[in-house]
């Protein structure tokens, strides 16, 4: 099985926020780090050191509902 590398992972994103207009949690609360360019932000941030893994960055991956809307959009 090939180890996957995720800083390649978070170079995919091009942060161009075209997932905020989908994303139901983002739309209820306009909150960024609810959404898909504000997690890759923030777990680039942990990967990098500049953050550490809490249960408040626990608790915001958490709420996403899985719908997919900002992947199929």
């Amino acid at each position: 099985m090939e180890k996957m590398d995720y800083r390649d992972a978070f170079k995919k994103c091009s942060r161009c926020g075209g997932c905020l207009a989908h994303c139901p949690l983002y739309l209820a609360t306009n909150r960024e780090q609810y959404v898909a360019r504000g997690k890759v932000e923030l777990m680039e941030n942990v990967a990098l050191g500049n953050l550490k893994w809490n249960d408040r960055l626990a608790q915001i991956f958490s709420t996403c509902l899985l719908c997919g809307s900002c992947t199929e959009n």
